[in-house]
């Protein structure tokens, strides 16, 4: 959900989200996902401004790319090489820069979670917390929208993490907004169909 109005998400309704992804199951049950609500207009708005200067930023690397390729993996010079992504991160900026809210699509709520720094393995956990809250929230008739360009920007930004008393060895790994939806959706969006390969046990 990206398109939302503007009803206030209650602290029952927050805490009642916050419940569930307390029993999101984690590694050895290490339950190490720590959560900030944020509701104040400002420190969201800052964590969309370090999105847009991070679109900003990777748009000036853009420009030496040839300069680059030999340092940077294929998938990641495919994208710094595509016309659309040059055209998308342009049109972001410059939307932004006109007053949309092109990061967090003016959500009442988002919520952040942090956990301890364990490179890749950091992120499994904290998936699964914020799927497990994305859920809840709509069984509440509550909208959400996993926001990876906001985390990709904000994950160990030092002056974030100053600002949101988050605790040296930790980062972010993963951003969500919640918010009552402006539409209602008749039926899901198309899936393609399952790819799986069945196991047929050891040939003899």
């Amino acid at each position: 959900m990206r398109q939302y109005t503007k009803k206030d998400i209650s602290k029952e309704e927050l805490e009642k989200i916050l419940e569930v992804m307390r029993y999101a199951p984690s590694g050895h049950n290490a339950q190490p996902c720590e959560y900030i609500i944020l509701k104040d207009r400002e420190m969201i708005k800052m964590i969309s401004d370090l999105t847009i200067q991070s679109f900003r930023s990777f748009r000036n690397l853009m420009r030496f790319r040839k300069l680059l390729k030999p340092f940077v993996s294929k998938s990641l010079y495919e994208i710094m090489d595509s016309k659309s992504t040059a055209l998308g991160m342009e049109d972001m900026i410059q939307r932004y820069a006109s007053g949309e809210d092109v990061i967090f699509f003016d959500a009442p709520a988002v919520i952040l979670v942090h956990v301890p720094d364990m490179g890749g393995l950091s992120y499994v956990d904290s998936t699964i917390a914020a799927t497990y809250g994305m859920l809840a929230a709509h069984a509440l008739g509550i909208g959400s929208c996993w926001m990876g360009f906001a985390m990709m920007a904000a994950t160990k930004n030092k002056k974030l993490f100053k600002t949101l008393y988050i605790p040296k060895g930790r980062l972010i790994a993963g951003i969500f907004t919640l918010g009552y939806p402006k539409n209602k959706f008749h039926r899901l969006p198309v899936r393609n169909p399952v790819k799986a390969t069945w196991s047929i046990g050891a040939v003899s």
